[in-house]
């Protein structure tokens, strides 16, 4: 009769390890294919104007302003959301050549306590550090801090800084009037970071005059008017 030999308790474990091993590389590949999937997916609603127009206004949660197209919608669930509009219409490749002279981009992530204390304090007027703004990968350029102020919507609040000067998107470049916007949902008690960005051309002006914001973002009338076409909060 065969005798039984005693089996390690570390041959167990060795199994056990190999075997974890070998499913986090095929839960690995699977995403890498679910993303593949997805990326391509994506590449061709963004093609498409209806596809890419009820993605943005499902991320939004309203509908688009007049003289704006829908660019892009991204949403990845627990991570990130994201929506812009512009002045430009995409081509049939779904891109356009800039962000154009007016836009918005609304972006929602997750966000640690420091980074939304820092961006609290600023839009409090607690500090002028443009740098709370970079941190959160908010690039306004240079520029002259206009006005900042609050208000409260239907379904949710609204603090605004608005700056005359350059807002940076990527590569993209844009002289103006622009209104970065702190949205707050009521009792959301999540890390979620919502910011939304909106900017116009700067108003002509003669020489020796003072500038008209009336209708600008730095505007807060507008301001509710534009951000009014959106429920962010769900």
């Amino acid at each position: 009769m065969a005798r039984k030999g005693n089996t390690s308790s570390w041959v167990y474990v060795a199994f056990g390890c190999g075997a974890a091993a070998i499913l986090v590389v095929v839960v690995l590949v699977g995403l890498l294919l679910y993303g593949a999937r997805k990326a391509r997916e994506f590449s061709e609603e963004m093609k498409d104007p209806q596809s890419r127009q009820q993605r943005v206004e499902k991320v939004l949660g309203g509908d688009i302003p007049d003289g704006y197209y829908p660019v892009v919608g991204v949403e990845i669930p627990f991570l990130v959301e994201m929506a812009m509009l512009s002045d430009q219409s995409p081509g049939e490749s779904g891109e356009i050549e800039d962000i154009g002279e007016r836009g918005f981009i609304y972006l929602r992530m997750r966000s640690r306590r420091s980074k939304r204390q820092q961006l609290e304090d600023f839009f409090e007027g607690r500090t002028d550090d443009l740098d709370a703004l970079r941190r959160s990968n908010i690039n306004l350029g240079r520029g002259e801090l206009i006005d900042r102020g609050s208000f409260e919507l239907d379904t949710f609040g609204v603090r605004w800084i608005a700056q005359q000067g350059e807002v940076v998107m990527g590569r993209g470049r844009s002289q103006g009037i622009t209104a970065v916007v702190l949205v707050e949902c009521p009792n959301d008690q999540s890390s979620a970071q919502r910011i939304g960005i909106w900017w116009t051309p700067e108003p002509e002006r003669q020489e020796g005059a003072e500038i008209d914001l009336t209708g600008t973002p730095a505007d807060e009338s507008a301001l509710r008017e534009f951000l009014g076409h959106f429920a962010p909060c769900g």
